[in-house]
């Protein structure tokens, strides 16, 4: 049976163009959001298929655990500066939250000793004029030049994103598909559990029925 792309759904679009991957086996696969659209099977299917992958692939998704289950490396683009770790993608975001609390408490430091010297250079420039001394302003002069540079070379902090996004309302539970609060589903005989109602609510274990999705 024969059918135009067109008409194809993005999971299906998905699976076609990593099937054509397969016959031409390329050096290097790029892959921008390639879990969209999919459903959890098809998700599963390409966890699978990039874990067994031999080639080489770059992976663009805002899924942890897609990144997590079949990625070695991770680069994270921030201030403009793209940060490189040999680590999967949560373990590469504790990374760099460990590089900035590091570079915070460097910057501290370099803040400290920037005050300590701009205020002695302060204190001969003072003395320097009080006293006509030409030493006093000249080493002024100096310390000042040294504060100049101690500021250039201070650890640069990350500024973050430059907007954030605050949304009104109540939360909607993404990963609640149906709340019924008092319509009872008995278990089909000899199957297992499914899952249980949310926490408060009466202990009663839910299965999926024999015509259940």
């Amino acid at each position: 049976m024969e059918q135009q792309t067109a008409t194809l759904s993005g999971g299906q679009h998905t699976r076609l163009l990593l099937a054509r991957a397969l016959i031409r086996q390329p050096d290097l696969l790029l892959l921008d959001e390639p879990g969209n659209h999919l459903d959890l099977p098809t998700l599963l299917w390409l966890e699978s298929f990039l874990q067994t992958w031999q080639g080489s692939f770059v992976l663009v998704s805002h899924d942890n655990t897609l990144l997590d289950a079949v990625t070695n490396a991770s680069w994270i683009l921030r201030d403009q500066t793209l940060h490189c770790f040999a680590l999967p993608c949560s373990a590469a975001r504790q990374a760099l939250q460990e590089q900035d609390e590091s570079a915070a408490l460097r910057h501290k430091a370099e803040q400290k000793e920037i005050d300590r010297v701009s205020a002695s250079a302060r204190r001969l420039a003072t003395w320097g004029r009080v006293y006509d001394n030409e030493d006093l302003a000249r080493k002024a002069k100096q310390m000042e030049k040294q504060v100049a540079r101690l500021k250039d070379e201070q650890t640069e902090l990350s500024v973050g994103p430059p907007w954030r996004l605050v949304l009104q309302g109540d939360a909607l539970p993404a990963d609640r598909l149906l709340e019924m609060d008092t319509l009872p589903v008995s278990p089909a005989p000899g199957q297992p559990s499914l899952f249980t109602t949310r926490r408060g609510a009466p202990a009663q274990r839910r299965s999926r029925g024999h015509h259940g999705t």
